[in-house]
């Protein structure tokens, strides 16, 4: 029994749940997790809309990666219900974790199998499986295996904040890019 208890304990305070979310407009299935009282995807968007791309344009990637969006796109890409969070989302997330200097590393999935070799501080204790789906940057694929970049709502005139991680570091940082530009999308719950 006190097994039992402590496992609930040790699941509670990751804050890692196994649900599931439906995107009704196509059917794909995308895991959850709840993080410091917020419910986000565990997985990169994949729906196909008019302002996605694949990286390198190979449509096998999608599987793995989920689409890059051009920012006009990922405001309105996530199913009924979510949104594309804004940046006090994605700093209560980062709070949540300790801060921007070790949150990356507790957002990184684990391993080398889809980050690059070293992947430092990839051990994902958060369950939210962030994938290094790259970026297409100035009509350039760049990053795949390296980088993350996921959209948030706000921006610039022509640019937009975007949540950095690199298999370099554990940080999880902001970046600027056009809002041209297509990066990730994680979809927070309303």
């Amino acid at each position: 029994m006190k097994k039992l208890i402590l496992l609930g304990l040790i699941v509670f305070s990751t804050g890692i749940y196994a649900q599931t979310v439906t995107d009704s407009r196509d059917g794909k299935v995308y895991k959850t997790v709840t993080i410091g009282g917020q419910t986000w995807m565990a997985e990169n968007l994949a729906y196909k809309a008019d302002g996605a791309v694949a990286y390198d344009d190979v449509d096998s990637t999608v599987n793995t990666y989920g689409y890059l969006y051009d920012w006009e796109t990922s405001k309105n890409v996530c199913p009924t219900g979510w949104k594309l969070p804004n940046e006090d989302d994605w700093n209560k997330l980062i709070a949540s974790l300790g801060g921007k200097n070790s949150a990356g590393g507790k957002l990184k999935l684990k391993g080398t199998s889809t980050w690059k070799v070293p992947n430092r501080f990839g051990v994902n204790s958060s369950g939210f499986s962030a994938l290094p789906g790259g970026a297409f940057i100035e009509g350039e694929y760049l990053g795949m295996g390296e980088s993350a970049y996921f959209w948030s709502s706000e921006a610039e005139c022509t640019s937009s904040y975007t949540k950095f991680l690199t298999y370099k570091a554990g940080f999880a940082d902001t970046k600027s890019i056009a809002k041209t530009d297509n990066a990730s999308v994680r979809c927070i719950k309303k």
